[in-house]
């Protein structure tokens, strides 16, 4: 006798596929892939369709061919704060140590 927790239930007009028998952490696992005869309608493109990439060089490139570039400033900007914190952060250690030796000598 095998114990069966169903998921979720067999879809209707589907028929079985494949079966297979997993091996996880947790268990043994049975995966049954479905099969169906319906269709899947292609996504209709009209005359005023747009493609968009997001990339790393260009921020973002289209279709038509614009290019809109990478907001550099907003990236320099924030490697410029990067390098004026780690500066604070360093100065604060150099007072410390500072501090510290003088307390030492008096």
């Amino acid at each position: 006798m095998i114990k069966i927790k169903q998921s979720r239930p067999y879809p209707e007009g589907f028929q079985a596929k494949q079966a297979r028998i997993v091996k996880k952490a947790t268990g043994y696992y049975l995966m049954i892939t479905f099969s169906s005869s319906e269709s899947v309608p292609e996504n209709p493109v009209g005359e005023r369709s747009l493609g968009i990439d997001a990339g790393i060089e260009n921020f973002v490139a289209t279709s038509t061919g614009k290019l809109v570039e990478s907001p550099k400033l907003l990236l320099l900007s924030t490697a410029q704060a990067d390098k004026e914190k780690a500066c604070v952060d360093c100065l604060q250690g150099v007072q410390l140590n500072l501090f510290d030796l003088l307390s030492s000598v008096i």
